[in-house]
C-alpha cells in the first residue's frame, strides 16, 4: 500500500470507525446494549458483506499467503508427510482417489511420490527397495488417518486448519482490537 492507495485505506478505517462509533451512541438512545449495533454494523460493514475495509487490513495475511483452492496450497500440506494427511494410509486402504483410477488422484499421472524420504507407490507396486514400511509408529501427527473421504480432500481442509490455527496465532488488527475490548 502507498499513495492514494493508503488515502483510501485510512478513509475507509475512519468510516467504519465512525459507524460503529454512531451505532453506540444510537444503541444507547434505543436504551440497549452497544455491542449488540456495533457487532451488527462490523458485521455489515466488514469483510463479508459491504467489504468497506481493505481485506490487507480485515483479513489474516495468512489467507492473502495460500489460496487452499489450488494444487500449490495442498501441496505445500502434502510436503509434510504424515503431520497432516498420511498417504500411505489413504494408499492402504484404497482412499488416494475412491472411483478412480490413481492418475486422476492429487499427484496426477505418476507412479511413485517421495514425501520426506518416503517413496509411495500410486499405482499399487510394492515396495522393491526392501526397507519395508513407509510409516513411522509414533511422532507422524495424523500417521495411519484416513478421516476424510480422499487424500485430496485431507489436504484441501488441512490446509484450511493450518490456515485457521495461524491466523489464531497472529490476528489482524481488527482482532487484536476487539480482543482488547472484550478484556476491558
Amino acid at each position: 500500500m502507498g499513495g492514494a492507495s493508503s488515502f483510501f485505506a485510512m478513509l475507509a478505517i475512519s468510516a467504519f470507525l465512525f459507524a460503529i462509533w454512531t451505532m453506540g451512541k444510537i444503541s444507547k438512545a434505543m436504551g440497549i446494549s452497544s455491542i449488540v449495533l456495533e457487532l451488527a454494523m462490523g458485521l455489515v460493514l466488514g469483510p463479508g458483506i459491504a467489504g468497506l475495509l481493505p481485506k490487507e487490513l480485515s483479513v489474516c495475511v495468512k489467507q492473502h499467503l495460500v489460496d487452499c483452492n489450488t494444487e500449490y496450497g495442498q501441496m505445500k500440506i502434502a510436503e509434510k508427510d504424515t503431520e497432516y494427511c498420511d498417504l500411505g494410509a489413504y494408499l492402504d486402504k484404497d482412499m488416494y482417489a475412491p472411483g478412480m483410477h490413481y492418475a486422476e488422484g492429487f499427484f496426477g499421472n505418476v507412479t511413485s511420490v517421495t514425501l520426506k524420504g518416503h517413496v509411495y507407490h500410486l499405482d499399487g507396486s510394492h515396495d522393491d527397495d526392501g526397507d519395508g514400511d513407509h510409516r513411522r509408529l509414533a511422532g507422524g501427527g495424523n500417521a495411519g488417518k484416513t478421516d476424510y473421504d480422499s487424500y485430496s480432500d485431507c489436504l484441501k481442509e488441512q490446509c484450511f486448519y493450518k490456515q485457521a490455527m495461524e491466523c489464531a496465532t497472529v490476528p489482524d488488527i481488527f482482532t487484536l482490537t476487539g480482543h482488547i475490548g472484550v478484556a476491558m
